[in-house]
């Protein structure tokens, strides 16, 4: 009795708490600050990086050096404080990232490697002590399992 009591109190907060939505004609009308475009992400701004490689300097190339260190292909030893430089060690970091994605090995930020980078993606780093955590394009194993009744079937 006592959870009906709690439930239909829950159920009846929930149906007079005030809720604020609006219902827009077309997306047009909705306003640019509740506008939030699906296609931006945080890492858009790579794709400007296209076609940078060893030796170049670009100002903000320290923000892909981090968001490689982010997901393990930057060793988390090294400092966090990165230079605009395309030295050796963002040289490796994307061409492990390319060899992981199974993507054209250039050491280069390629077009390709870009548009690939600013995917969405769950925070959990790639590559973990320097071992990958992904698969290796080796056979991929699926488990079955068979369910069954857990009760025989009887005849009445």
């Amino acid at each position: 009795m006592i959870r009906f009591c709690v439930f239909g109190a829950f159920l009846l907060f929930l149906v007079a708490s005030p809720v604020s939505a609006g219902f827009y004609p077309n997306a047009s009308a909705i306003p640019p600050d509740l506008r939030r475009n699906a296609t931006e992400n945080a890492w858009n701004a790579f794709l400007n990086f296209t076609g940078c490689h060893a030796g170049m300097k670009v100002d903000g190339l320290y923000k892909i050096k981090q968001y490689f260190q982010h997901f393990g292909y930057i060793p988390q030893t090294l400092p966090g404080n990165f230079s605009d430089d395309f030295d050796d060690i963002l040289k490796n970091a994307v061409e492990m990232y390319q060899r992981n994605f199974k993507l054209n090995i250039t050491g280069e930020l390629d077009e390709l490697t870009l548009q690939h980078v600013v995917i969405p993606r769950c925070g959990v780093p790639d590559v973990v002590n320097g071992t990958s955590t992904m698969l290796n394009g080796g056979r991929r194993r699926t488990y079955e399992w068979q369910l069954r009744c857990c009760w025989e079937d009887r005849r009445f």
